[in-house]
């Protein structure tokens, strides 16, 4: 059976397990083993220090030889205040520094909330308690389980539009397919996104400790999210489905990963040829370009910036982007991204005529959207007076001339429009792009 140990007795037996192991190495048993599991415990006895510090005061602990049985699924909200201690807890320590620079923020791991015997538990970090126990829970003494993120959304079993779709992308037994997704439209994803990120982002703030929000944009082409039933994901992991856009788990334990299906229509959407052009054949189109823009600013060593007609320079356009995404980015993105079309091109040693910000928040909109279209989206501030400022990159690229040793930097970009979200949500039906903004 498991048992509820005290945090202060699990810290003195943790302090003698502790010097009992140094004992040893001081004695000369210095197998790598003994230092691995001197390792463990220390650790271990840390975090139960800094949770005494934040006045928690139970652990739920299985022994290695038994089963763990009796837990349930917990999520998140939680109600209490002993979830915002254990977090600081762990932050203090830095246990989710592991997660920090590897993962995007909307796919950072988040310690599993447990239920037992009526009572909430979060997950002891595992990395602390290997070959000591199987199984440790973190008593939440104060804390009840608030109404999970996904009421009032509706979850729907597949269709055959949706495993058309799946049947196009990846070979797969379609046979198990619609016992192991549940489908909901795109704006109620966008929705759910929007309060578990505000939740998240909040949390962070208040414990330091990273939690799992969503993927604040659905990218073009998506007709709709698919939510992957836990404990039925190895078909998916094995294929890796579509745009993944984050972990839904912490939040409603039905289900795993969220996916964006996104729909194999043919027409319009952005992907340059740039990158595959000869560098030859790019220098004599960025020459055309250049000598029938309108100049807007130049330097004597052919570092510039210019206003380019859409229409009247659309030969060259679509040599360098290639007849598909110059419909895309003239019909479509950019009047919902920005106003005008500049070119600015300099040698890699030029001067920089913009350098690269953070958005403030009256243009993350419009980011956003840029990212929904697959485009090499950034905020640019100009670093010389009178330049148009601020822009919003659409694509950039370096390209070499070998003959003349220099490297060219070629940029597209537009000026950014203050898109309004009501509600915080802005869906483009039209494209399946969409944003929250929260």
């Amino acid at each position: 059976m498991p048992e509820i140990i005290k945090l202060a007795k699990l810290s003195q037996d943790l302090e003698e397990r502790v010097k009992n192991l140094e004992d040893l190495v001081f004695a000369g048993v210095s197998e790598p083993l003994k230092f691995s599991v001197l390792g463990n415990f220390a650790y271990l006895k840390l975090l139960t220090d800094k949770l005494l510090e934040h006045g928690l005061d139970e652990v739920l602990v299985f022994s290695g030889g038994e089963e763990v049985e009796g837990v349930g699924p917990g999520w998140l909200p939680l109600r209490g205040s002993d979830l915002v201690k254990a977090l600081r807890a762990y932050a203090s320590l830095g246990t989710h520094l592991m997660y920090e620079g590897r993962l995007p923020n909307w796919r950072v791991y988040t310690p599993w909330i447990y239920t037992y015997k009526g009572e909430v538990f979060i997950e002891w970090p595992k990395m602390c308690f290997r070959n000591v126990y199987k199984m440790m829970l973190l008593r939440l003494a104060d804390a009840s389980l608030g109404e999970p993120f996904t009421s009032g959304i509706e979850f729907e079993k597949v269709d055959s539009a949706i495993l058309d779709i799946f049947r196009q992308r990846f070979m797969m037994d379609l046979v198990d397919i619609p016992d192991v997704f549940r489908r909901m439209d795109p704006a109620d994803y966008l929705r759910l996104a929007g309060r578990v990120s505000r939740y998240a982002v909040n949390l962070y703030r208040e414990t330091g400790y990273p939690a799992q929000t969503l993927q604040p944009f659905l990218p073009f082409g998506t007709s709709s999210v698919a939510a992957v039933l836990l404990g039925r994901t190895k078909i998916v992991k094995r294929h890796g489905l579509s745009e993944p856009l984050g972990y839904l788990r912490p939040y409603d334990p039905r289900f795993s990963d969220l996916y964006a299906t996104i729909s194999l229509r043919r027409g319009i959407y952005f992907d340059p040829w740039m990158v595959d052009l000869d560098d030859d054949v790019l220098l004599k189109i960025i020459t055309s370009l250049v000598a029938n823009g309108e100049k807007v600013y130049e330097e004597s060593d052919g570092t510039g910036v210019y206003l380019l007609d859409i229409e009247e320079q659309r030969e060259a356009l679509e040599e360098a982007l290639g007849p598909i995404s110059y419909r895309f980015l003239a019909d479509y993105a950019l009047e919902r991204l920005g106003e005008g079309l500049y070119l600015f091109v300099g040698s890699a040693g030029s001067r920089e005529l913009y350098s690269y910000h953070p958005p403030p928040p009256e243009y993350q909109p419009v980011m956003l959207l840029g990212q929904a279209f697959n485009m090499g989206v950034a905020y640019l501030r100009a670093e010389v007076k009178g330049l148009p400022d601020p822009l919003l990159q659409i694509y950039s690229c370096l390209f070499d001339i070998e003959d003349r040793h220099v490297s060219y930097k070629f940029t597209l970009a537009t000026r950014p429009k203050r898109i309004q979200v009501k509600d915080g949500i802005y869906l483009d039906k039209e494209s399946g792009a969409g944003i929250v903004v929260y």
